[in-house]
């Protein structure tokens, strides 16, 4: 998960780009699908599915640049995975953005 805190009275953070990777471990985890999410305060604004096979050392991810996902004002942003993936799979997730008016 990464969040950004509110930007302050009359700003809004800007979402540029997003990269997700969902990975198996040395060990085969179960077969899974997950979903990332861009959340605005409490609200999920942007969504996409991952699947994992069940295989050791299997890797899906996606980087979205250009996407331009505004939040609304002085709220925080966060960019996450909708639950935790189960044993043997790793989970990370990266984020850059700006503040706007």
């Amino acid at each position: 998960t990464v969040t950004q805190g509110a930007a302050g009275v009359g700003l809004r953070n800007v979402l540029k780009t997003v990269a997700f990777v969902y990975a198996a471990g040395t060990t085969a985890p179960a077969a899974t699908t997950i979903e990332i999410e861009v959340v605005d305060n409490v609200t999920v604004v942007w969504q996409l599915t991952l699947a994992l096979p069940a295989t050791a050392g299997s890797v899906n991810g996606v980087v979205v640049s250009g996407i331009n996902i505004y939040g609304s004002t002085n709220v925080g942003m966060t960019v996450r995975f909708s639950a935790a993936g189960g044993a043997n799979t790793l989970e990370s997730v990266a984020a850059t953005g700006e503040v706007s008016r």
